[in-house]
């Protein structure tokens, strides 16, 4: 990738305190999680719904946890809730469309005038930059945009605001959807994904940007609609269906996408069926090559309480959310268990199991470990920050009971295997190493020294035992598939009843 191709994090204010270390380890963070993505650097999807939750984006306290909100927003290994907004993962595809940042609204590509079925609306319009002028003190009517605006059907109205300030002689620019009921004035309107104003002058967000959603608080699918602002890129298409399947011992996940509607140039704006909203997957090119974008979402998610094993901590099945990387899956696949277990000495791991439609099991796998002490040693820092890693398998089984599912993470020169069990199974083994299996879960740590060698050692099967330790299945579990790094400020207020993974 060419070093135009992304524009580096800004630095972490000295104000804050943060020792050169730590200032140094956050910043390689989040530079190694992004350097394969074209990111919306400046993502921070708005709470609009009763709690702050886990997932980055949202407006964290300090530079610090702002570094780790780009490590989740931009990686995308986060945690999925139906409660607030979820940007997803990047595409990995990087195009270089650009090598300096638009100043103005013409060099980013946005239209001279508002598109939308309320272009023609003037008071409308007027009333919606004075709402926002009167929500941030920095902002003048006079300098909001309305980009389009217009209702979808019957089911809501939107507007793309591009906006600016001045502080210091210098202009400082944000972007805002915005939502409501069909034909809502604009005192009913709610700021639902916003960038806020950015932290370097004179550049105006570009990148694309998707929200799936339904107005007010109800995640009402019937209202269910996506607005893409993507200033000069190609149709967008979102995935409308997506199937699970296993050849042979390799999984095979197929998504079927359709476009979206055009309201003018750069923006896209339609109704969604239930799934493509549970799904909320955007995939946008620019001339013709696959690009980079957040999306943000307030999906429905699964109930994992009705299916936990007794004991489960439905807090715990929160961290599932995004297991399934950009593979989400549907309302056609149905939770059949969900469990935990001690991962370590302070750790905690967490999978469930859905069944889809054509009996192929999907499971997903969490795990997370407090940090090592760095951040939280660091007296400027009163937060707590965790490690998160997540898998999936898709996998065959005769039956729930029967099926089995694993994972391994590695902790440096340790494979941790995250296995759900048969449900007859009593131990698993992996080597020499055996763990009892407690409500289908088992976790095993196995010796995997680093040897230097160009390929890793090779990763041992996992067996499961019946109590007379005869063998009742084994598989070769796939490496975990998502990282994550990010601060517990926003852990309280998870049910599980509504989880993403």
């Amino acid at each position: 990738m060419n070093p135009t191709d992304q524009r580096p994090e800004p630095g972490l204010p000295p104000e804050l305190g943060l020792t050169p270390e730590l200032a140094a380890r956050l910043q390689r963070l989040a530079e190694t999680q992004t350097r394969d993505s074209r990111p919306f650097p400046r993502l921070e999807t708005s709470v609009r719904r009763d709690r702050i939750t886990r997932y980055g984006g949202l407006a964290l306290a300090g530079a610090a946890a702002a570094a780790v909100v780009a490590v989740q927003v931009l990686a995308g290994g986060a945690v999925d809730r139906a409660d607030q907004g979820v940007p997803s993962r990047p595409t990995p595809t990087v195009i270089a469309t650009r090598t300096t940042e638009p100043a103005t609204l013409e060099e980013a590509g946005y239209p001279t005038a508002t598109v939308g079925s309320l272009a023609g609306d003037k008071t409308w319009q007027a009333a919606v930059r004075e709402r926002l002028a009167g929500e941030d003190d920095r902002v003048d009517a006079d300098d909001v945009h309305v980009v389009a605006a217009g209702d979808i059907e019957d089911r809501a109205r939107y507007a793309v605001l591009v906006y600016s300030g001045e502080k210091k002689g210098k202009t400082y620019w944000g972007r805002d959807i915005w939502l409501g009921d069909a034909g809502a004035p604009a005192s009913r309107m709610t700021s639902t994904a916003s960038s806020g104003l950015s932290v370097s002058p004179d550049e105006v967000p570009y990148e694309p940007l998707t929200l799936f959603d339904a107005p007010g608080d109800s995640y009402d699918v019937a209202k269910a609609v996506v607005i893409v602002s993507a200033p000069g890129a190609d149709a967008p298409q979102i995935a409308t269906a997506r199937t699970f399947d296993v050849v042979g011992t390799t999984e095979k996940i197929d998504t079927t996408r359709r476009a979206v509607p055009s309201a003018g140039q750069g923006v896209w704006a339609g109704p969604v069926t239930e799934d493509e909203y549970r799904l909320f997957d955007a995939r946008i090119t620019v001339g013709g090559a696959e690009t980079g974008g957040s999306s943000a979402a307030h999906a429905p998610g699964y109930d994992l309480v009705a299916v936990a094993a007794p004991g489960t901590d439905p807090d715990e099945l929160e961290y599932l959310g995004g297991a399934l990387g950009e593979n989400r899956a549907t309302s056609a696949q149905t939770p059949v268990w969900a469990g935990t277990a001690k991962a370590g000495k302070q750790g905690q791991a967490v999978a469930t199991l859905l069944r889809s439609a054509n009996g192929v099991y999907i499971a997903a796998f969490s795990e997370r470990q407090p940090d090592d002490g760095d951040y939280n040693d660091n007296d400027a820092a009163d937060e707590e920050f965790e490690a998160i890693q997540r898998g999936h398998q898709v996998t065959e089984a005769d039956s729930d009971s029967a099926a089995m599912a694993s994972v391994w993470i590695e902790h440096g020169e340790t494979r941790r295997y995250l296995v759900i069990a048969p449900q007859n199974a009593t131990q698993v083994r992996v080597g020499q190493v055996t763990a009892a299996v407690k409500n289908r879960m088992a976790v095993l740590d196995v010796s995997s020294p680093f040897t230097g060698e160009p390929e890793d050692p090779a990763v041992e099967p996992v067996v499961a035992l019946a109590a007379d330790g005869s063998v009742i299945a084994q598989q070769t579990p796939p490496r975990s598939q998502e990282d994550t790094f990010l601060s517990t400020v926003d852990v309280a207020g998870g049910n599980g009843r509504s989880v993403t993974p």
